[in-house]
């Protein structure tokens, strides 16, 4: 009874302090940034976002780093991948950004939350968006998700139900349908490239590659 309450603590911890962590600066470092700069802020959104998931990049991916050194993350598959099988990553995320957009499109799913959410993310210039959502965004989002939910939980369960279950709050996280469903699907591949490149490389390149995608996407459609 003593293991089953520790373990059924160990994946709360896993599921909860990371998300916490980063939420919380996050709200921390826009708040600061409204009392220096007052109702301008508004209109850096995504800077401000930005600014956020380095400082929680730099806290997580220490911790992560130190779990990785333990070795309590699951990091040798990566050594075993090919250049041409870490290559194929780009044309994957780019065809599954496009399928996804165009499965999520065809729901017709209204939103006014995911109305704002495009407009603080492609509001800015194309080098801050780029920056942003294919650099920096992923790498704190792909530490939090599947550096510590996905790979505390596959510690204790199958790859398909720690998949499942951190692609879920992936796309909860997101806080409106149209993002959530399309994060949730892209967040089981998420977990597949972090399970199949043996760590956090993987799942940040091939999650980088997506939004570089959907950013491409919006510029051309524009």
């Amino acid at each position: 009874m003593k293991g089953t309450w520790k373990g059924a603590l160990a994946v709360t911890a896993s599921l909860i302090l990371p998300l916490v962590f980063y939420e919380g600066l996050s709200q921390g470092v826009m708040i600061l940034a409204y009392l220096v700069w007052g109702d301008a802020v508004t209109g850096y959104g995504l800077e401000v976002m930005t600014g956020a998931a380095a400082l929680s990049s730099l806290v997580l991916g220490a911790v992560y780093w130190r779990l990785v050194k333990a070795g309590d993350r699951k990091t040798e598959g990566g050594s075993r991948r090919t250049l041409v099988q870490w290559l194929l990553l780009v044309p994957a995320a780019s065809v599954s950004c496009v399928v996804l957009n165009v499965l999520v499109a065809l729901m017709n799913l209204d939103s006014a939350a995911y109305d704002q959410v495009s407009g603080v993310l492609f509001q800015p210039p194309f080098a801050v968006q780029v920056l942003a959502t294919v650099l920096v965004i992923p790498l704190a989002e792909e530490l939090v998700f599947r550096g510590f939910v996905f790979a505390g939980l596959r510690k204790r369960m199958p790859f398909w139900a720690a998949a499942l279950a951190s692609a879920v709050y992936f796309g909860i996280f997101h806080g409106n349908l149209p993002q959530g469903i399309y994060a949730c699907l892209v967040g089981l591949e998420l977990a597949l490239c972090y399970e199949w490149y043996g760590g956090l490389g993987g799942a940040w390149m091939f999650h980088g590659l997506v939004n570089l995608t959907s950013v491409v996407m919006v510029q051309l459609l524009n």
